[in-house]
């Protein structure tokens, strides 16, 4: 009894470590399991951020894409306009060019016939130039009567030189300053009394069209074919605030009140 005791024994001191060896297993597979879940979620997670990277991405991509397709539009739009100028005036030249042709066949058939189209034609060329120096001396003289002023060239009391590209607006900002908008994608301020460029504000992309000053006479904005518009501080030449929405180029401004504008 006293061996079957023992061997009862032993074995149940082999049950308990196999069931403390099965419960250290169990929570090494709790804790494997616990980790596994962490590592799903956070994968889980990443993958939503991947999708709504995407999901932007395809929505700046298609704004872009329509954003070209109407710059697009307006280039083909003023090529168009390019091209037709560019016709009329050759539509011009030739017209010119065969009106001078149609003029010559005419003075030499009159001359091989004997007519007096050529004496007439002298005569006329004779009265156009006379009338033309009486005209050129009649601009020298001094206007006389009521009207004079209307007829009298007045020479620029000054020239402002800096911008590097044709202006497209001027605003007045004070009786002594204004400021002045370019093709070269700069504002600049100028006083009116000495000519002297006082501040130049860079920061747009492309050609700036629009400048329009604010009631307080410190700030002002500017649009440009950057498809901005960008609020200054005429004292800073940093841009206090840029302004985005358009999907065109911005060509005029107007100020509703001290903190909204059109």
């Amino acid at each position: 009894r006293q061996a079957a005791a023992k061997e009862s024994m032993t074995s149940a001191s082999k049950i308990s470590s196999s069931l403390r060896e099965l419960l250290s297993d169990s929570a090494e597979a709790l804790d494997l399991a616990q980790q596994s879940r962490v590592e799903a979620e956070a994968a889980a997670k990443r993958a939503e951020a991947a999708q709504r990277r995407v999901s932007s991405a395809s929505q700046l991509a298609s704004k872009d894409k329509e954003r070209a397709t109407v710059e697009l539009d307006e280039a083909n739009a003023q090529a168009e306009e390019a091209w037709e100028f560019l016709r009329r005036v050759q539509g011009g030249a030739h017209s010119r060019e065969n009106c001078k042709e149609r003029i010559g066949t005419m003075v030499e058939t009159g001359k091989a016939k004997g007519n007096t189209l050529p004496r007439k034609q002298a005569t006329l060329t004779t009265s156009f130039g006379e009338c033309k120096a009486k005209k050129s001396t009649k601009s020298h003289e001094t206007p006389q009567g009521p009207h004079a002023d209307r007829h009298t060239l007045i020479d620029p009391e000054r020239k402002f030189k800096g911008h590097s590209s044709p202006v497209t607006q001027v605003a007045a900002l004070s009786s002594t300053s204004f400021l002045s908008s370019s093709w070269d994608m700069t504002i600049k301020m100028w006083n009116s009394e000495t000519g002297e460029c006082i501040r130049s504000f860079e920061g747009h992309r492309d050609w700036v069209h629009a400048i329009s000053v604010f009631g307080d006479s410190k700030h002002f904005i500017s649009g440009s074919d950057d498809r901005t518009v960008k609020l200054w501080n005429c004292d800073r030449k940093d841009c206090v605030r840029t302004f985005e929405g358009h999907a065109s180029f911005v060509k005029s401004l107007t100020p509703i009140d001290a903190t909204r504008f059109l």
